[in-house]
């Protein structure tokens, strides 16, 4: 990798350019076999209409909620009432709780796509944008400055 401009595009030199997708995620498990099979054949139309290697990649990482944490105990001590203060402070422990001993974890899907030259690659993004919205997932081009975050933070292991 050479570089990523601020749109997004990576220089990949001699292999050519990338495009990452951020997409949302579908719960397969809660749908009906018909709506699985439905989903299962928009993944293939998505192989099978980008003009190039599609790469897909998941991580998972553990949630680090400590400043969601401190923001909710500051909102609460600016709240009015007694009994709302306490509450929402009560708030506040249980998210702590929850995300330090149950183990919460955020995952993450991307879609790398790429082609020889950048109109190619950004080609190839739009088409897979568009086959995704064909079954119900949503894909956005990561900017340069979201992409290098999001790298930064796949080597960290830790979001939120």
């Amino acid at each position: 990798m050479r570089s990523i401009d601020r749109s997004g595009l990576v220089d990949l030199g001699s292999r050519g350019f990338a495009v990452v997708l951020e997409t949302s995620t579908v719960n397969l498990a809660l749908r009906s076999a018909t709506e699985q099979a439905g989903l299962v054949d928009g993944f293939a139309r998505l192989v099978q209409s980008v003009p190039g290697p599609v790469q897909v990649s998941v991580t998972s990482r553990p949630v680090d909620a400590g400043r969601r944490v401190r923001r909710l105990h500051h909102a609460a001590t600016t709240l009015p009432d007694p009994a709302l203060r306490e509450a929402a402070a009560e708030h506040a422990d249980w998210v702590n709780r929850l995300t330090t001993k149950v183990g919460v974890r955020v995952r993450h899907i991307a879609l790398t796509v790429t082609g020889p030259t950048p109109e190619a690659a950004w080609h190839a993004a739009t088409t897979a944008i568009n086959a995704c919205a064909g079954f119900g997932v949503t894909a956005v081009a990561l900017t340069g400055a979201e992409l290098e975050d999001w790298l930064s933070t796949s080597i960290r292991g830790t979001t939120c």
